[in-house]
């Protein structure tokens, strides 16, 4: 899988010695990047598994991407060394309500059969980035190949059929497939029965061209390739049903959930979902009209919004078409600054974004 990353490392570290000797300037980034969305909960309540809320009917999907590190360019040469966490979920709207009535402590309605379909899908690494930027023409174009150190990584899906009877005992079967270097569902201990560790390559591309001297165009893609492995890792699958049944303490009879399956550990794959941003900024003066749609979490994001310049600096307005969030930008030659929110009551939350980056040339 990372045959071809010693043959990458070599011809960038030879561009960087390049532009060292022509006595490139040097500029070094400190950047911070977070943006999280979920039609599940607000934010807030989902990630602390507080449930004080019933979940939207249409409950489907939840991420949060977070990344923090320092970055470096010399010449057309750019490192970076930083630290990230990505998660996912894919829910049933039947699976949000199980959920809620659980964490409430309610039983289940007696009257619904609940179709379980859940997919948690998470990541943390370590990473290093090496890039290369190439200018032709009008076009600004950066290629960033990136090797990650991970630590934490966890694919849990259930799927299945759940329902209640009279006395509030489930009724049912739900097959469940789970690997893991930590948290599972059986939880299960590790007691170095599998690795935590794994490998993963990615690659971005930054493209912008200035089409008129009115009129730009923006291309972000992140993660555009990814590549992880983890050798031996944490690995259960089987099925729960309710076939314990046994006469509880006032004499009734209760059911159990059962689980039949395999836990065992196992080699595992995967890649990460595609981050892409395509923008477009046409200037009118000092001011200019935008316009965005990006994909992320599988979750296409759609803006419109306006650019104004101060001098060196800019600062720019976009609303979300869908939740109507506004997303401010300031900038200038040393920091840039976003903050999105779809409800300015953080509680609340259900789309955010968060990002900052200060800069120093030498």
């Amino acid at each position: 899988m990372f045959k071809g990353m010693p043959s990458i490392l070599c011809i960038l570290a030879l561009s960087t010695h390049t532009s060292l000797a022509e006595e490139a300037p040097m500029r070094l980034s400190l950047f911070s990047s977070n943006s999280a969305y979920t039609d599940i909960l607000p934010i807030k309540q989902l990630v602390t598994d507080d449930w004080l809320h019933a979940p939207n009917d249409n409950a489907s999907l939840g991420f949060s991407q977070n990344e923090a590190g320092i970055r470096g360019y010399w010449g057309r040469v750019s490192m970076s060394i930083s630290r990230r966490y990505d998660y996912f979920v894919n829910v049933s709207p039947d699976t949000a309500q199980a959920l809620y009535r659980e964490r409430q402590g309610l039983p289940l309605n007696e009257q619904t059969a609940y179709q379980v379909s859940l997919d948690l899908r998470g990541q943390s690494s370590s990473g290093i980035r090496l890039g290369y930027v190439l200018e032709l023409g009008n076009v600004y174009t950066e290629v960033r190949a990136g090797y990650w150190q991970l630590d934490s990584r966890r694919a849990s899906s259930l799927e299945g059929r759940l329902s209640a009877d009279v006395a509030g005992n489930l009724i049912g079967q739900v097959a469940l497939t789970e690997a893991y270097s930590d948290n599972n569902l059986l939880r299960r201990p590790n007691n170095g029965s599998w690795n935590t560790q794994g490998q993963g390559l990615t690659l971005d591309i930054i493209a912008d061209w200035q089409v008129t001297s009115t009129f730009a165009l923006s291309l972000h893609m992140f993660d555009l390739y990814s590549d992880f492995k983890v050798n031996n890792l944490g690995f259960s699958q089987g099925v729960f049903d309710t076939e314990g049944e046994f006469i509880n303490s006032t004499g009734g009879i209760a059911f159990a959930p059962l689980y039949r399956g395999v836990e065992t550990s196992e080699d595992h794959q995967f890649r990460l979902p595609q981050r892409v941003q395509l923008e477009g900024l046409y200037e009118l003066g000092k001011t200019g009209v935008m316009a965005r749609v990006r994909k992320q979490g599988n979750h296409y994001f759609q803006q419109l919004g306006a650019k104004r310049a101060f001098g060196e600096a800019s600062m720019s307005l976009l609303v979300d078409l869908d939740s109507f969030a506004p997303e401010v930008t300031y900038s200038n030659a040393w920091l840039s600054f976003t903050l999105q929110l779809d409800d300015w009551d953080i509680s609340q939350a259900q789309q955010g974004v968060l990002s900052m980056t200060v800069s120093h040339q030498f």
